[in-house]
């Protein structure tokens, strides 16, 4: 089998995590990397500088962000050492919406034998919405502060020109399980079931 890096993006809200979790369960054994899991750093990065924790914000953005990433990247190049599947999950809004950053993906996982399969959850602004008000959770506090605001400022469409797309339709709850299936069997095709 040939190892995968699996990128599972979209923005805050939209249902990553937990279809990322839920592929995790169908395809293990597997590593699986949230983004969320780098908060705490996050956090104290903020707290130092005298910044609200804000991911949105002006002053993550030009100091944290991609930190974060580089992180999440070293963190799936060191598993894949390991583990025949990777599955990342965070919004990926450069890495799934431009190119060349994709291009750099790609080049990292296959210096790690790894191809790299995109993967998009489709949440409707309703949904999106909902869900983070349900989780309520304090990293979207800001979203929630203003959220026509935060839906008017994010692409929930999936990105255009990126091979490979595969997009997971999280618009209706509990009707995800075809496509977590095929995915399963997209990544260990001797599975059945």
């Amino acid at each position: 089998m040939k190892k995968r890096l699996i990128l599972v993006g979209a923005p805050a809200g939209c249902g990553k995590s937990y279809l990322s979790r839920r592929l995790a369960a169908l395809v293990s054994p597997c590593v699986y990397l949230d983004l969320d899991s780098l908060n705490p750093l996050s956090q104290r990065l903020c707290q130092v500088a005298g910044e609200a924790f804000d991911k949105g914000g002006d002053f993550f953005r030009a100091n944290g962000r991609d930190a974060e990433y580089e992180a999440l990247f070293t963190l799936a190049a060191e598993a894949l050492c390991y583990s025949d599947i990777v599955i990342l999950s965070a919004p990926f809004t450069k890495e799934l919406r431009d190119p060349g950053r994709f291009a750099w993906v790609r080049e990292m996982a296959a210096e790690a034998g790894a191809g790299v399969l995109p993967v998009w959850v489709l949440c409707s602004p309703e949904a999106c919405r909902r869900n983070m008000e349900e989780r309520a959770a304090p990293r979207d506090a800001w979203k929630l502060a203003d959220p026509e605001g935060y839906l008017a400022g994010i692409q929930l469409e999936p990105p255009e020109g990126i091979p490979g797309l595969f997009v997971l339709d999280n618009r209706r709850r509990g009707e995800q399980g075809e496509a977590l299936e095929a995915l399963k069997r997209m990544l260990r095709p001797s599975q059945q079931g």
